[in-house]
């Protein structure tokens, strides 16, 4: 299926500009009134033009359809990393009893070596998109681990979603290494909106309510 900026032949940084002057051709060539060809297809592609255009000429419109198509890059992303046949069943099968026995020192995070080199990318991957809590859980661990602020915003986000109450309180509870104001901040706002007792009493214990 054809992207907006595919449907005008345009580039995704197009400007302004060259949004409203590709729409002009295209227009030109495939309107009803103007076009010798009044077939149904065509109809339809005139109607994909006029649909791409109404969005990418607002800014913010257009904003959030290119929020929508990097969501799904990231999708298929995921799915070519096949995590959720092969390693998904890895995880949850061979490696657990070794997650579960080992015991790091590092940070104190109790995460199998393996999970804790993989990247923040596929990290949060796994956070977001995996069906097996154990495996989300120790994703949030091995994430702690490396210490970098850069993912902390991505999990902050993540407590405002409906992902399960267990991922959000290891969360939580590895925030205590980042004391940052902002955090407590938002943790305070996600007090007031989270309905979970067993999350709320996270955010307790961690910023001292």
């Amino acid at each position: 299926m054809k992207t907006y900026y595919e449907v005008l032949g345009v580039s995704p940084d197009a400007s302004t500009r060259a949004i409203k002057d590709a729409y002009r051709k295209l227009v030109k060539k495939y309107h009803p009134d103007v076009s010798n060809q009044k077939t149904s297809l065509q109809q339809k592609f005139f109607e994909e033009i006029n649909q791409a255009y109404g969005v990418l000429i607002h800014p913010e419109k257009r904003k959030k359809y290119d929020l929508s198509l990097k969501e799904k890059k990231n999708i298929a992303s995921l799915i070519s990393f096949q995590f959720r046949e092969l390693k998904e069943w890895l995880f949850s099968r061979t490696f657990l009893k070794m997650l579960f026995a080992s015991k790091s020192v590092a940070n104190t995070v109790n995460v199998y070596e393996t999970v804790r080199e993989m990247s923040v990318d596929e990290l949060l991957q796994r956070i977001i998109y995996s069906k097996n809590l154990h495996v989300q859980l120790h994703a949030v661990r091995a994430l702690m681990a490396k210490g970098k602020h850069y993912p902390v915003h991505d999990l902050l986000r993540l407590l405002y979603s409906g992902i399960h109450e267990d991922v959000k309180v290891e969360i939580i509870e590895g925030l205590k290494n980042f004391p940052e104001k902002k955090i407590k901040k938002v943790l305070l706002e996600i007090y007031s909106l989270e309905k979970s007792l067993k999350v709320r009493q996270a955010i307790r214990h961690t910023i001292k309510i």
